[in-house]
């Protein structure tokens, strides 16, 4: 079910820019074929994208976690890392500043 929903919005997405900024008066039943292809296309690539590459690789903390927080495997797709709140509850490490301050996890 959950995969119908991002072809449904890409739809809608669609539909929107072709009516407020592509300006396009008629609203016929070509642009909703436009729009359901669209989402189709853009279903299909992303869904080849996360298949084939094995992740998205969008985090938003670049190598290395902020500080007082570890790395864990993502608990939704396990060949992705992601960062949670350090158990301890203190720094992780020391507040250096400047260029390569913290080293980055490899």
């Amino acid at each position: 079910m959950y995969q119908l929903i991002p072809g449904v919005l890409g739809a809608l997405v669609y539909l929107a820019f072709q009516k407020y900024v592509a300006k396009r008066r008629a609203m016929d039943s070509k642009l909703f074929i436009e729009a359901g292809s669209f989402a189709v296309v853009t279903c299909i690539v992303m869904w080849v994208w996360r298949t084939y590459m094995g992740f998205e690789g969008m985090s938003t903390f670049g190598h290395t976690c902020p500080n007082g927080m570890i790395q864990i495997p993502d608990p939704a797709n396990p060949q992705q890392p992601t960062c949670v709140p350090s158990p301890s509850g203190r720094r992780t490490y020391a507040a250096n500043t400047g260029f390569n301050a913290i080293a980055a996890v490899k």
